[in-house]
């Protein structure tokens, strides 16, 4: 219904909202999941959010579930997000970061521990400066990281270090509340961020640290890597990481999967194995699932599914590629290429389709799907609701 005059989001279509000049648009252009709650960034470079607040996620004073989209009050235009297990972030359109939400272990990065916070705050380096020239972004449980081309290409992470998660050479209980940078990131050129451990995607070579549950980071049978651990592998275009293990969309469109494969006890060490039949322009998941875009534009994800996290319409695991589908049981089509929510702590996913709209399927608890309901799951691909 884009271009239809309207006074309010009520006079739109449910998948749609009314702009400050009276029209009806649909006009996202990229959202991420974070465990409980999503956000989403329209043209403008305006924020909203919806889901679980407990810990002020959304951008509200904390408080209970947000069931409908709500502007987060940042002074400042964003072009990305990452969400965490109780906190967001994002990269405004001159390459800083804010960060708000839960940060009783420094989540927020800006020097502070402790509380929630709902007005977003930059990240701060040690010398008080704004973290800034940041290309990419990821969040995890507890912690994040930030790809940065400075002087120089570094990889910079703060909060939580129960896992090794930040790449220290330390103790695993030095958390930090400012970036810290990770060692050997030189030839880093991607970031993933899982829900324990982050990697970077390097000159044909993965590296890793945190976390080495179910072999995420390496076939070795360390638990923990306190600083990047490589491996090789064939030409690739993006790597996901989720809870213990990691896929990669090579050059060829195919996706590589390693680690525990998902829907199944299976451990794969790194670089793991080719999934068959699948052809990928966009790589992402979640906590238990693998997504893709393939190349008819169409959503097909595998792995757990008890919270309906397949949107397949089913509560079934499977360790094939599924299609997602909408409420009528029909293929969700015309997604727009990246526009995949890419996340290791979400039990939900949504997609972009080529319209600007966006419909998000998996666990409903806080009403993270944002079609105006709180549920345990939600199994198809439903619009959300502005």
């Amino acid at each position: 219904m884009g271009g239809t005059t309207c006074s309010a989001n009520a006079d739109c279509s449910a998948d749609s909202f009314c702009t400050g000049e009276g029209r009806c648009v649909s006009d996202v252009v990229s959202v991420a999941a974070g465990y409980s709650h999503t956000c989403a960034v329209r043209k403008d470079g305006k924020v909203f959010c919806w889901g679980g607040n407990d810990t002020a996620q959304v951008g509200m004073a904390a408080g209970g579930n947000v069931l409908r989209p709500v502007e987060v009050p940042i002074n400042e235009p964003i072009r990305k997000l990452a969400l965490g297990g109780g906190f967001s972030c994002a990269i405004t359109t001159d390459d800083r970061v804010v960060c708000w939400g839960d940060n009783q272990v420094g989540q927020l990065g800006d020097g502070t521990v402790g509380g929630n916070r709902a007005e977003p705050a930059f990240v701060k380096m040690h010398d008080g400066s704004d973290l800034h020239s940041v290309g990419d972004l990821g969040a995890g449980s507890c912690f994040s990281c930030a790809l940065t081309s400075s002087s120089g290409v570094s990889v910079y992470c703060w909060g939580c270090n129960n896992r090794s998660q930040l790449g220290l050479n330390t103790a695993e209980s030095a958390q930090s509340a400012v970036p810290v940078p990770v060692p050997s990131a030189a030839t880093a050129q991607q970031l993933a961020v899982g829900y324990e451990e982050a990697h970077f995607l390097g000159s044909d070579t993965i590296c890793g640290w945190g976390s080495n549950a179910g072999a995420a980071l390496s076939g070795a049978t360390t638990t923990t890597f306190a600083v990047p651990t490589c491996f090789a592998l064939a030409p690739v275009q993006q790597t996901f990481l989720g809870e213990g293990y990691g896929c990669a969309r090579l050059v060829s469109g195919g996706v590589q999967c390693w680690g525990l494969q998902i829907g199944s006890s299976t451990i794969l060490a790194p670089p793991g194995t080719i999934v068959p039949g699948i052809v990928a322009t966009t790589l992402g998941g979640g906590m238990g699932h693998v997504c893709v875009r393939d190349a008819n534009a169409n959503v097909r994800c595998w792995g757990a599914n008890f919270y309906g996290s397949l949107g397949d319409g089913t509560s079934q695991d499977s360790t094939i590629p599924t299609t997602v589908l909408d409420a009528q049981g029909a293929a969700l089509a015309g997604v727009l290429s990246g526009g995949l929510t890419s996340s290791g702590v979400a039990l939900h996913g949504c997609a972009i389709l080529g319209d600007g709209s966006l419909y998000c399927w998996g666990w409903n608890l806080m009403g993270q799907i944002g079609n105006g309901a709180s549920n345990n799951n939600e199994p198809n691909a439903t619009p959300v609701k502005w």
